[in-house]
């Protein structure tokens, strides 16, 4: 892990200053993502633990293999590149995880959730099955 943080606000990012905050191979704990426009961020890697998420715009991110963990995301937009991510005890609310503007669909391949709740929204994990 490059950084790690601890107990920390992150709010009000724009997508101009986005870039600034460097989520890749990163771990952050108990902290929490506020009113943020972060589309087409860089997450690869990243471990979330006990964060929470409100309001994040994360369309168009690149999330690969990222994990979250007892994570709560509510009314995010959740229309990026999440493939292989996994999500453990996660809750999500009013969340988009839908087409994308250009009408393409939202798929998370190799992407797993464990014991998520989700309110007025859904997941869009694809199952592959597992040649033995």
């Amino acid at each position: 892990m490059d950084q790690i943080h601890f107990n920390e606000t992150v709010k009000g990012v724009d997508q101009q200053h986005s870039g600034q905050l460097l989520l890749e191979d990163s771990m952050w704990a108990d902290c929490h993502f506020l009113d943020c426009t972060m589309e087409g961020a860089n997450l690869y890697g990243a471990v979330f633990v006990g964060c929470t998420f409100k309001n994040l715009d994360l369309y168009w991110c690149g999330a690969f293999r990222s994990r979250f963990v007892d994570c709560l995301f509510e009314a995010c937009d959740l229309r990026g590149d999440f493939n292989e991510s996994m999500f453990a005890r996660c809750h999500f609310s009013d969340c988009m995880t839908g087409d994308d503007n250009l009408g393409g669909k939202t798929e998370w391949e190799n992407a797993i959730a464990v014991d998520c709740v989700t309110r007025n929204c859904s997941l869009p994990i694809v199952h592959f099955p597992i040649d033995r």
